[in-house]
């Protein structure tokens, strides 16, 4: 559903929820890339958002192992 909806509301929030649903299935090129996009689209929400999905990246058991990748602190470092 996030997937088919994301081309018409992007929004962090859905990108996001793919992103852990591919890191869950062990896809983290996938993953990563929809990261990249939850990260690209909370440049255009408010604050709060950002900071949510921050706290998502850094919290959320699934995306464990991309935490160590370069690309992976590269999205976080811009989010508050």
């Amino acid at each position: 559903y996030a997937v088919e909806s994301y081309p018409h509301r992007r929004a962090s929030t859905l990108a996001v929820v793919v992103a852990r649903a591919s890191a869950a299935m062990g896809d983290h090129a996938t993953a990563l890339q929809w990261l990249a996009a939850a990260v690209d689209d909370s440049d255009h929400e408010p604050d709060h958002l950002a900071h949510l999905l921050g706290v998502v990246m850094d919290h959320a058991n699934e995306l464990g192992p991309l935490r160590d990748t370069a690309e992976f602190a590269r999205l976080r470092a811009r989010l508050p």
